[in-house]
């Protein structure tokens, strides 16, 4: 491991809760705050901010300079300038970033799922419910993506962890759904091949699958990942038990699941890595501060972990979190694992994101960005 330390390129102060899906592009970076959205330069001078009457939970770009946001109240999509364009309220809260499918978005609500086109309202809906069961009273999604004109979604019974993949088709109907089980992770694989993980309940396990449910390989270990132009997989590898959960590690894996390189990371892996232009795969770590006057059990089996608590964060559902040392780091394209910089007692519930020649991770409020290369 190389540690560097080093001063990143930029510096950003702005309103972001913490948690959600963030944009950075054409030097500017569009964030989720309490109030709705901010823009901000790469200098960190504001440019615009958008009061949209709810806490939002991220955003996504639209078409063209348009910017989508799903707030706990609704959808809207914002001009270049953060003008209202269009948008569409939600009788029931919402709970996730907006989702892009086809020529629309996905807005996830607590136990469903709707297509939104336009102000004509909702193209179809489908209730979460008919999977997870109908006693849920709210899911978190643990991720989802578009595959194949197909809409992959992983989710899970907010009280008790268990969930599913789903797998809906174009106009929202079921093709195909997982097992039961602690699901813990989700990302595509390829062109037509997604990976989800369990793990809990003395499960530790990842599958990958054809949206169709055809199972390819089956391993023992789960985590999250991104695959690479070759076919390759990365993937941040480790346990939600002592002592495991203090670091995971780096795999590079061949398409049929064998591990062609393994290298150890630092803290506890969460969200999805990002794979950046110039091939290396970027990730934050995350590691709880050890209270000297708790026990060790306590530091770690009976602590949530932080995809929940980014669940909290995000819709404001809960009490400030823990804080934790994070480290912003890097396995580059020629297998070299490197620190870019630790950060501690901080908060970074937020997947890395590349845009004008830079990474930008989360810390608090703060986007650091680090330029890619070297």
């Amino acid at each position: 491991m190389k540690r560097l330390d080093r001063r990143p390129q930029h510096k950003l102060s702005t309103d972001y809760v913490g948690a959600g899906s963030f944009v950075v592009r054409d030097g500017a970076a569009y964030v989720n705050a309490s109030y709705g959205v901010q823009a901000v330069d790469l200098s960190g001078r504001e440019l615009w901010r958008a009061e949209l009457g709810s806490r939002c939970l991220g955003v996504a770009p639209g078409r063209g300079e348009e910017i989508v946001a799903t707030c706990l109240d609704g959808l809207y999509v914002l001009d270049a300038k953060g003008h209202r364009q269009w948008g569409t309220h939600s009788k029931k809260d919402v709970i996730h970033d907006p989702i892009p499918f086809g020529e629309g978005f996905v807005l996830v609500t607590v136990h469903s799922v709707h297509l939104l086109r336009d102000w004509n309202g909702t193209s179809w809906r489908y209730d979460m419910r008919e999977a997870l069961g109908p006693s849920v009273k709210s899911v978190r999604l643990v991720d989802a993506l578009e595959m194949e004109g197909q809409l992959v979604l992983g989710v899970v019974d907010y009280d008790t962890g268990i969930g599913r993949v789903i797998v809906l088709d174009g106009d929202g109907h079921k093709r195909w759904m997982s097992d039961a089980g602690p699901l813990s992770g989700l990302f595509a694989a390829g062109k037509a091949v997604f990976i989800y993980c369990l793990s809990g309940y003395g499960r530790f396990e990842s599958r990958m699958v054809r949206p169709d449910g055809k199972e390819i390989w089956k391993s023992d270990f789960a985590g999250t990942g991104t695959f690479h132009p070759d076919g390759t997989i990365s993937m941040l590898v480790g346990s939600n038990e002592s002592p495991t959960w203090d670091d995971w590690e780096y795999r590079r894996l061949m398409a049929s699941g064998k591990s062609e390189k393994t290298v150890p990371a630092r803290g506890h892996a969460t969200a999805r890595p990002l794979l950046a232009r110039d091939g290396a795969v970027y990730f934050t770590g995350y590691r709880r501060p050890i209270d000297p006057s708790g026990s060790r059990v306590d530091y770690t089996s009976f602590s949530a972990l932080p995809a929940a608590l980014a669940f909290g964060q995000k819709t404001g559902i809960s009490l400030q979190p823990p804080e934790f040392n994070l480290f912003f780091q890097r396995v580059t394209a020629r297998g070299e694992h490197q620190v870019l910089l630790e950060s501690p007692t901080s908060l970074s519930f937020s997947r890395p994101v590349e845009g004008d020649g830079a990474v930008f991770f989360t810390s608090g409020g703060t986007l650091m960005g680090f330029a890619t290369g070297g």
